[in-house]
This record gives C-alpha cells, structure tokens and sequence, in this order.
C-alpha cells in the first residue's frame, strides 16, 4: 500500500518537473531574444500554474528557484502572495456558486434574456450566467456593473492561461491564417502554415500530426489537398471551436451576428 502511494508521488513529482523545465527554456528563450515582456507573461502564468496545480511542498521550491533566475523582472514574492489571496477569494466563490445552483436546482424560474458583457468570453459568461438570471429577476440593477471587472480579469486569465494552451495555439494560428482587413476568408489551411505560426508567434514547437489531431478535436475537418495535409475551417466549425476554448474577439463576435442574422426575403 504504502509503494503504491510512493510511486505516486513520485510520478507527479516527475510531471511537475518535465512541466516547470519546459516552462523554464521557453522564458529563457525570451529573455535571450531581448523580449522581456513575453517572459514577464510567461513568469507569471507558470507561478499561477503552481499555486493552481502543484504540491505546497514542491510548489514552494520551484517558487523559490523562480526568484533565483528570475526576480529581476518584478516582485515575485509580492506576486505571490497576491495571488494566494485572489485564488484563495477565487475557491470561496466558486464554492458559493455551487452551493448557489445546489439551491436553485429545483425552482422554476421564467425564461430571463441576460446579454453577454462586451468584452467577457463566453465561457466565463456562462459560469455566472445564474446569478446575472437571479439579479434581473429580483430587480437588482447594480450587481452586473459590481461583477463587470471579476468578469473581465478572469476573461483576461483565460485568454492568457490558452495562449499556451495547445487547443488555443492551433486555434489562434488559424484564426490568423484565414484573418483578412475585411473579414475571414474560409479557405483550406495547410497544417505546415499552422505549425510554423505557432513557432514564430509562441515559441512552442508541435509536430504537424499534433496540431492536426488538435484541430479535429476542435471540430475542423483535415484532409490531403495537392499532396498536403490541410485544415477545412468552415464559418460553423469556427465558432464551435471558439466556444470550445473560450475565445472571443471583435471579428468572432461580428461572425457570430452574421450567422445568427435572419435572412431577408
């Protein structure tokens, strides 16, 4: 019982590792390319993954190895502490929000229309969607505006945390790949156009094969085309995908009322 537990730990231990290294090379690939900037991000998002994912033990030693290498950029123990505060204001709302639905669960409320904040991703629209529905029906007109900044900051979180993520890197690569000044051209993508999008922008390496699993699991189809793998985004699968991962910007938005709008007879 007790080597099971042990094998455990050990295996977290070596994810955690292999996930900090990784972290590691790509923000000292910033800083040696000048770009100061993209490391801070970069800092920044890796110490949230931390106090998120990994083990208070471990977590604390690699927080420590953080300011060695990097405290130059900013104030990495006020960042965490911080941090340890909002997260910690973060798991009790979540908790009331659970509660909350625990307690709606069995009433029947009228059909109420609550439109989605500008500039708030859906996904994060949705998550308190319920309360925004209660704060209508009880009249209460300041609630939306007192949310409207926890709705942004955690909308900002999520379009930072998938700037990494891999189903975000493929997806805003080929947003920029069929993004023209007058909207979206729907044409096939090659996969090789993606991949290399994905380096030039991020600095994240992903074989050819990844990003076309990636992009299916996104919902877009891939085929040969002239001896090539493609993408086939169609306007649909787009918008699916956006959904999906959370992602919404102004031409998204615009697509969104075309599709949705009636047709004129």
């Amino acid at each position: 019982m007790y080597q099971v537990r042990r094998n455990s730990q050990t295996s977290s231990e070596i994810k955690e590792s292999a996930s900090f290294q990784a972290a590691a090379i790509e923000i000292d690939n910033f800083l040696s390319e000048g770009n100061t900037r993209r490391a801070d991000s970069r800092v920044r998002q890796l110490l949230m993954e931390i106090l998120r994912t990994y083990r208070e033990e471990t977590g604390q030693r690699y927080i420590e190895e953080m300011k060695n290498r990097w405290g130059f950029l900013f104030d990495i123990e006020q960042f965490v502490r911080s941090s340890r505060y909002l997260l910690q204001r973060e798991r009790e709302e979540r908790q009331r929000l659970v509660e909350g639905e625990r307690l709606l669960r069995n009433f029947a409320f009228p059909p109420v229309a609550v439109e989605q904040p500008t500039g708030v991703a859906a996904r994060v629209f949705n998550t308190y969607k319920i309360l925004l529905v209660v704060a209508k029906l009880i009249g209460d007109e300041e609630f939306p505006m007192q949310i409207q900044d926890r709705l942004l900051l955690e909308t900002a979180e999520l379009k930072e945390a998938q700037s990494v993520e891999p189903d975000g890197l493929v997806l805003r690569a080929l947003i920029e790949a069929i993004s023209t000044p007058a909207g979206f051209h729907f044409r096939n993508v090659k996969i090789g156009i993606l991949t290399q999008s994905i380096f030039n922008n991020h600095r994240v390496s992903l074989q050819p094969h990844q990003v076309g699993e990636i992009a299916r699991q996104l919902g877009f189809e891939t085929k040969n085309s002239h001896g090539v793998r493609v993408v086939v985004p169609t306007p649909v699968t787009l918008l699916k995908a956006c959904d999906e991962c959370g992602y919404e910007d102004e031409a998204i938005t615009e697509l969104k009322k075309q599709i949705t709008r009636p047709e004129r007879g």
